[in-house]
């Protein structure tokens, strides 16, 4: 439904009611859904003019903006945002958890799980070493070692942790990037990055934009209370040997 009028210098539609119905099936990225969708615009004719010349539409594509291709990821329930390429998709959202996976061309490159932990005492942190130990137990005997390990402040003055692993899960060898992310007031985050060791050029280190972009949001106003457990740093929320054969 649409409603039109004469406006200054041609038609103009003032009022747009659309109901799209869609029905997708499983995929690697979206798990498959029945949604009915509502969608209404307004429009209204002012006084202010904006006029752009097809020469200045493609000076804009000639420029350089790395930020073009990043897309910016919110998590509402999970309380976060962050900045990502555009082939990152959202999976799953649960508030707790969520799960996004990396797309090229129906093939998942990586899967990241962020899971909100809950808040530490005050005057306490998690060591590098400390993660690093947890992160040895988790995988147990899928464990090969420690490529990379560091600890730095982000721009948004978050404590991060990260260290990357070689390891195998069914024989098949895997990566994995485990990031902790916290803050002053105990709030955590941890992004645990799965990928065959195949992917990893294409990875492209992927992971650094979006932790180096990564916000925290302020806490609901509803007093929606953290986690009670902690859930493991670990990567077998994932199946990462299919990711790999894919």
């Amino acid at each position: 439904n649409l409603h039109a009028k004469l406006a200054s210098e041609c038609a103009l539609v003032t009022w747009v009611g659309l109901v799209i119905r869609e029905t997708r099936q499983i995929s690697q990225a979206e798990p498959g859904f029945t949604i009915t969708a509502r969608i209404r615009t307004l429009r209204a004719e002012t006084e202010d003019e904006f006029k752009i010349s097809h020469t200045d539409l493609q000076e804009l594509a000639r420029s350089s903006d790395d930020g073009r291709w990043l897309a910016r990821l919110q998590s509402t329930a999970g309380r976060y945002a962050l900045l990502a390429d555009r082939r990152w998709r959202t999976y799953i959202d649960s508030g707790e958890e969520a799960i996004l996976r990396m797309i090229e061309n129906n093939t998942v490159i990586a899967q990241c799980n962020i899971t909100r932990l809950p808040k530490l005492a005050d005057g306490k942190q998690l060591t590098l070493e400390g993660m690093q130990a947890d992160i040895e137990k988790s995988l147990g005997e899928g464990f090969d070692s420690f490529l990379e390990s560091s600890e730095k402040l982000t721009s948004s003055k978050l404590r991060l942790l990260r260290a990357v692993v070689a390891g195998q899960s069914e024989d098949v060898p895997i990566q994995w990037i485990y990031t902790h992310l916290s803050d002053d007031q105990g709030r955590r985050v941890s992004m645990v990055f799965t990928m065959g060791s195949n992917f990893a050029e294409r990875f492209a280190a992927s992971d650094e934009q979006m932790t180096a972009s990564f916000e925290l949001l302020p806490d609901a106003s509803d007093g929606s209370s953290e986690p009670t457990t902690a859930p493991k740093l670990s990567a077998q929320q994932s199946p990462p040997a299919k990711t790999a054969k894919r």
